[in-house]
């Protein structure tokens, strides 16, 4: 509550006063408080009742995941949304997931703060919708299939029954799966893996672009991060390709990834002699792939590196400087569930988060205690 008292504070000191609606909105879209849970409830069992909304079906159907995209983001917290569905299908013992994406209001898209837009309009966040989203459903095995609504109409009419997620949607009454949820349930004890993975195609095209580049040497991938929205995340190339100049070049074959937003203006100068894997930052399912078969993945925390935290395969290091932007407060963390100063709830022994800045002192005194670690696991 303190956390939250504090992000409230520091909304109304940005924004003023227009920032207590847009609060509460994103509060309803996304609730955080028991008091906005119960009145979700309150208000869902009203009007199914007075309109007979849901019917009940066998419980055996498979699960339908309403993202909407009114309300919900079109990035990599997706994610952690669909990992969330999964827990919710195991837990119900229900057959697969079916994605329903509901149109937005506003260009099909949510209406966002202006800072936001300016960087990444609606026809970006429209071409995300195809090129991120659906692609990362090929990366979940339990997901058979999905649907774009022409309509919020048409969702409407998908909605009805019980098994859908989450449970309290309602196209009148919107909203997006907690991203905690993962989090909170990996603490409570249910197992998380096996979760996503890379399609067998796209691991035959990784594997072959790793023995290339590599040649027998240990494939380190660094994930770059070059955006122009919280540029304070951004990765400190220079540091980055300081690092890799530093490894033993017999031993390590560092592999970078340009950002998608940057990948046709990057400048692979800024990398050195380093290969660039250009196809993982287009391919979504390209991209999974090259993080299975590295050796260990770098960056500094963002959106591609959440494709990691649910893949056992994936091993990794990933910087987070607390406080370094208005995304990455300890309120922020706090509220999505994610434990401060610790590693991931769900995580294996070699992904690691490491709660810092990437400097060059940093990168390299944790990746020597990680290659040690690597090779104590080796010979064990």
């Amino acid at each position: 509550m303190v956390l939250l008292v504090k992000k409230m504070a520091s909304g109304l000191r940005k924004r003023g006063p227009k920032y207590l609606v847009s609060a509460f909105r994103n509060e309803m879209a996304g609730p955080r408080l028991r008091v906005t849970l119960g009145l979700r409830r309150v208000i869902v069992w009203l009007c199914d009742a007075l309109f007979h909304r849901r019917r009940a079906k066998p419980a055996s159907e498979n699960l339908r995941f309403f993202y909407d995209l009114d309300v919900a983001p079109i990035t990599f917290d997706f994610t952690s949304y669909l990992a969330g569905a999964e827990l919710e299908r195991r837990r119900r013992g229900l057959g697969a997931i079916e994605v329903i994406f509901v149109p937005g209001r506003s260009h099909g898209v949510r209406s966002e703060f202006a800072e936001y837009d300016h960087v990444v309009d609606a026809e970006s966040r429209n071409w995300r919708i195809r090129n991120l989203l659906l692609p990362i459903l090929a990366l979940l095995p339990s997901v058979t299939g999905y649907r774009i609504c022409a309509s919020r109409d048409e969702a409407d009419g998908l909605a009805a029954g019980n098994a859908i997620f989450p449970d309290d949607y309602r196209v009148f009454l919107p909203r997006h799966p907690a991203k905690r949820l993962v989090h909170d349930l990996a603490a409570a004890g249910m197992p998380l893996f096996p979760m996503l993975r890379a399609p067998a195609h796209a691991r035959r095209i990784a594997d072959a672009f790793v023995a290339q580049v590599a040649r027998g040497r240990k494939v380190v991938v660094v994930t770059m991060r070059e955006y122009g929205y919280t540029p304070a995340r951004n990765s400190k190339l220079d540091v980055w390709r300081a690092f890799a100049d530093g490894l033993d070049p017999a031993t390590y074959a560092v592999v970078f990834v340009p950002d998608t937003e940057a990948v046709m203006r990057a400048d692979y100068a800024c990398v050195g002699d380093h290969p660039m894997c250009e196809a993982a930052a287009w391919n979504i399912e390209v991209r999974m792939a090259l993080y299975e078969a590295a050796w260990l993945n770098m960056g500094v925390m963002q959106g591609p590196m959440e494709l990691c935290w649910y893949n056992e395969a994936a091993r990794y290091l990933i910087f987070l400087n607390v406080g370094n932007s208005d995304v990455s407060t300890e309120a922020i963390i706090a509220e999505r569930g994610q434990p401060l100063y610790r590693d991931l709830a769900f995580a294996t022994p070699f992904q690691k988060i490491v709660w810092g800045d990437d400097d060059l002192a940093t990168l390299s005194r944790n990746f020597a205690d990680t290659t040690a670690r690597l090779q104590v696991g080796a010979a064990s």
